[in-house]
Order: C-alpha cells, then sequence, then structure tokens
C-alpha cells in the first residue's frame, strides 16, 4: 500500500492531472499480475495513458510517467525502511 501511495505522490509532484493518478494506482495494481515487470511497469503506463488522455501531450506524459518511477523508489524505500524497523524490533524483543 506504501508504493502505490508513494506513486501517486510522485506522479502529483509533477504536476499529474486527477486522471493520471488514478491511471497509476489502477496500473500499480494491475502490474501486480504480472509479477515484478508489472509492477514497476504498470504505473508508469497508467499514469502515461491518463495523462495522455487528459491532456495529450507527450512530453508532459512522460514526465508523469518518470515521477510515477520517482514515487515508486521512494515507496520501496520506506517498505524497506519499515521492515528493518520490525526486524529490530523483533530482534531486541528477543534478546531482552
Amino acid at each position: 500500500m506504501a508504493d502505490l501511495i508513494a506513486n501517486a505522490t510522485g506522479a502529483k509532484r509533477v504536476g499529474a492531472s486527477r486522471l493520471a493518478l488514478t491511471g497509476s494506482l489502477i496500473g500499480g495494481v494491475a502490474g501486480i499480475r504480472f509479477g515484478l515487470p508489472g509492477v514497476v511497469a504498470g504505473p508508469f503506463l497508467g499514469a502515461v495513458a491518463g495523462e495522455l488522455i487528459a491532456r495529450g501531450g507527450l512530453l508532459a506524459a512522460a514526465r508523469v510517467g518518470f515521477g510515477t518511477w520517482i514515487g515508486l523508489a521512494f515507496g520501496t524505500l520506506i517498505k524497506f525502511a519499515l521492515a528493518v524497523s520490525m526486524l529490530g524490533v523483533f530482534a531486541v524483543g528477543y534478546w531482552l
């Protein structure tokens, strides 16, 4: 869930339309069926498609897609930090 929110936030930071944000979320959920390539490409393709439908500019759509990928990277880092924190709490609880 954190990565979907980060995708939408990354797209919003670069000026994505509401339709591009929706496309990013739909692409992220639909991409889960295709494994890692789908998880990476789904939000990008969804955001680009939504931006193309909303505004029609290829350059703006590519910028929104790139912003979505940046959001995906931050979402992945957040999930990794949460996993390490949970492992740390478990380790401290186990040894104390």
